[in-house]
This record gives structure tokens, sequence and C-alpha cells, in this order.
């Protein structure tokens, strides 16, 4: 079998390190040529087809592994990834501060907003001096996931009660979720009458009874068009004038009294006699 073998060196020089480049050529029989360029190594046959890809052959004759270009794409297992938040929701309570006169009823609203909550929540107010009431409308509100439901709060300040500011807290419970919001609720100790417009000499809409606490002032409105004066008994001072629409006549409570004549002068007790009394 006859062989013929070729070989070039080519010294190449780049920054003072030598690259050496090979070039084989050997016949086996006649048809076999074997080229090694520069690392590059390729077996052709007869037919031209190459029987041995350089870019598969590792430095040692091995075959060299394939890179993963996808790595950063494979997906994680889940550890590190981000856990979903547990089902929650909110409370808001408006408006932030109400300032009233006794024997009023003041309205707030209450906003729930889910956060993939659903369910019953039960609304709890405290922070009210005693006697004080607030109901809730609706009294248990059902929340859908991921919506908003609204409740009124109405709070019915008692008459005979001194004045007070008082920070209303609504609690909303449900399962093991607990959220609090509050305002304010001033009162004034005052308490008003208003002789409405059209009374006249008729009804003047005053209660029958009344209870006030020392130190309240009593305060008669007039929106009438027509010319009011009350009459009072101790402690409190007779009015001196009739007052015209838009005028008000206002005494306070300096000591007490079982009972005090109260009505309108002008237009005698028939339809405006109180019976009034004050207490400690």
């Amino acid at each position: 079998m006859a062989r013929r073998i070729t070989r070039s060196i080519r010294g190449l020089f780049a920054a003072g390190t030598l690259a050496l480049a090979f070039s084989i050529a050997a016949c086996v029989g006649s048809d076999a040529t074997l080229v090694d360029k520069e690392h590059d190594a390729s077996v052709v046959g007869a037919d031209g087809a190459i029987a041995h890809d350089p870019d598969t052959a590792s430095g040692d004759g091995g075959s060299k592994p394939t890179p993963n270009a996808d790595a950063d794409s494979i997906p994680d297992s889940g550890e590190d990834a981000e856990a979903a938040p547990a089902p929650d929701f909110t409370i808001a309570m408006n408006p932030p501060s109400i300032t009233t006169t006794l024997g009023t009823v003041s309205h707030y609203t209450i906003t729930l907003t889910s956060a993939g909550f659903s369910g019953p929540v039960s609304l709890v107010a405290s922070g009210l001096p005693t006697g004080w009431t607030a109901t809730f409308t609706p009294d248990i509100p059902t929340l859908d996931a991921n919506k908003t439901v609204t409740v009124d709060v109405k709070v019915d300040v008692p008459i005979p009660v001194s004045g007070f500011n008082a920070t209303l807290q609504v609690t909303a419970k449900a399962a093991s979720l607990e959220h609090s919001a509050s305002s304010l609720l001033n009162v004034a100790s005052k308490y008003v009458l208003t002789i409405a417009n059209g009374a006249g000499g008729g009804n003047h809409g005053f209660p029958t009874n009344l209870r006030i606490k020392v130190g309240t002032t009593l305060v008669v409105r007039n929106e009438d068009t027509t010319a009011h004066q009350m009459h009072y008994s101790a402690p409190f001072a007779h009015q001196s004038a009739p007052m015209g629409q838009g005028e008000e006549y206002a005494q306070t409570a300096t000591a007490t009294a079982t009972s005090v004549e109260t009505y309108c002068h002008s237009h005698g007790p028939a339809g405006s006699s109180i019976n009034l009394a004050i207490d400690p």
C-alpha cells in the first residue's frame, strides 16, 4: 500500500506567542485525504462527504459537548418564586371628623375594599360615651373578591349629656383578619330648637318633654317669617324682644331645675309649651 504524507509548518507570531498550523494530507489507498489545519480536522471520502466534522471534535479526539445556550431560560424550580399574597381587605372611614350638637344624628361612610378576600365582615364601634349608639347599614356586609362595599354608620347623640370629643373607631373582622379605621366626633354642649318657616301662631314643632344637663346651652332659632319671643322661668331669662327670621335666642343652664316654664310668649303656650328639666 502506497502512502504519501505532506506536512507543512507555518509559524505565526502574535504578542510573542507562536501559533502553529499543520496541514497534513495523507493518502490511504488512493481515495482518502486527511486535513488538520489550525485544529480543524476533516476526513473526506472519495464521494466528497465529510466523515468527521471538526466542530464536534475535542482536542483529544473525544466528542465535544454542545454548550446550552438556553441555560438561563430554564424555568426556576419555584423555590425563589415570589409567593402570592394571602387574601385580605382594607378599611377606610369618612369624613375624618364631624362637629355637631346634642340630640343630633351624624353619618359616616365605611369603605371596605377586597384584596382577594371574599366573605362576611363583622363591624364593631368603640370610643363613644355611654348612652351613645352607632348602627351599621348593612349590619354585616359581604365582600366579593377584589370588590368594594360601603357601609353607613349612624351615630345618635342623646340630649341629656354633656358635650364630648370622641374618637369613633370601627373595627372590621373576618376570619383571622382584623382592620380598624377611625374618625373624630366633636359634640358641643348645645341643643338647638328650630321654629320652622310657616309655624306662625300654630304648632312650633317643639318636643313635649326635654331634659338637658347643667352647662348645656339651649338655643331657639327662628326660621319663620313670623316673629317669635321666648318665655322662660328661672334659671333661664325671659327674652326681652321678639326675634325675626334667621335670629336666635340662647340660654345656658347654670343650675338644676325640675321644671322650667318654656313656651313662645308671642303665641302662648298652646302649640309651643315644653316640659323642660335641667339635670346635674
